[in-house]
């Protein structure tokens, strides 16, 4: 009798750790939940012969949605533990304390036919985008113009974004907080697909002399969202990285596991000179992430600021140039950079 019951119980005990590793494989308490809006802005300026205003093209996108969040809680405490280990992670290496994906995929045992856990997120798009440049009216006049514009929008199943943060170590031609900080990796896959939506697109018609419908499928890839400060800076360019600067803050919610939420946003910006060509290259991203928040069925895309980016100017690269002369005296002046702002 005793042996039956033994029997029966070591059953049911084996039943219900199945249960719970199949509950726990559909669900990975490990991962929580987090809503992302990523804008970039684009600025592209090309000399043209000798003309004082140069061509130039601008790009705004804005991705949002939500992803999987998981923390490498022992990289964390070896970090709060031993803090000089901080130092260890070298910009170029990979070592977050947390990883977000918009597709996430687990596998156990080395098993890699069937996932044990599989969580995937649209990604909304909404891009825009103009160009100007030098063209030739009706009557042989060349004319300064908008020569290219469109806007798409919508959902991206293809693409994956993902968002790291990892201790932040200034590469070779950047300067390194007085603070411990993290730095956050935006890294998309876009590019490997044709992820299209819904939109519109015109380009200048030499013959008509004037803007006209084109067939330009309505893009919505999401390559242009990477920002990953991992390489040494030359003279001719500089940097802002996203930093979070209150790290603190940010180890102890992920060490509590609390449920509440936590907002973070920061912004950076990129700066390129080409030396051969007179080309300048502007980029200004802003991130907002928001850790615990539920996932909803439709993510908010907020609207694109400024509401109308077709009657932007280039965008001015003030306060982010490099430090050091890019070109002999005289030949390329600079703004000072700008104070930073607490």
């Amino acid at each position: 009798m005793i042996t039956r019951i033994s029997n029966s119980l070591f059953i049911l005990i084996f039943l219900w750790h199945a249960f719970m590793l199949n509950a726990q494989n559909k669900s990975n308490p490990d991962l929580i939940e987090a809503y992302y809006v990523i804008t970039v802005f684009d600025s592209t300026t090309h000399p043209y012969a000798d003309k004082k205003e140069p061509e130039y093209s601008l790009g705004i996108i804005q991705v949002s949605g939500f992803m999987s969040v998981e923390t490498m809680k022992f990289r964390l405490e070896r970090l709060i533990n031993y803090p000089q280990t901080r130092r260890e992670c070298s910009p170029d290496d990979s070592c977050p304390i947390l990883g977000g994906y918009s597709h996430i995929t687990k596998y156990e045992n080395a098993d890699f036919s069937t996932p044990s856990f599989e969580k995937k997120y649209p990604v909304l798009v909404h891009k825009r985008s103009k160009s100007m440049g030098y063209v030739h009216d009706a009557k042989g006049n060349e004319i300064f113009t908008c020569t290219h514009i469109s806007s798409s929008s919508g959902q991206n199943t293809l693409d994956r974004m993902s968002i790291f943060i990892k201790p932040y170590m200034a590469p070779f031609g950047m300067l390194q907080p007085l603070n411990p900080s993290y730095v956050i990796w935006t890294y998309p896959t876009g590019g490997l697909h044709h992820a299209t939506g819904m939109g519109q697109s015109y380009s200048w018609d030499n013959d008509k002399s004037k803007l006209v419908p084109d067939d330009a499928l309505n893009n919505i890839d999401i390559s242009a969202t990477q920002f990953v400060t991992d390489r040494d800076l030359n003279e001719y360019e500089k940097c802002d990285p996203l930093l979070i600067l209150d790290y603190k803050s940010l180890d102890n919610f992920l060490l509590k596991d609390s449920g509440q939420k936590f907002s973070i946003e920061t912004k950076g910006s990129f700066y390129s000179y080409d030396e051969n060509y007179g080309g300048e290259f502007f980029r200004k991203i802003e991130v907002r992430l928001s850790l615990n928040e539920p996932f909803l069925e439709l993510a908010p895309l907020d609207p694109i600021q400024p509401d109308d980016p077709f009657e932007l100017a280039p965008l001015d690269p003030v306060g982010i140039a490099p430090l050091d002369p890019v070109t002999p005296e005289g030949t390329f002046e600079l703004a000072p950079l700008e104070p930073v702002k607490k």
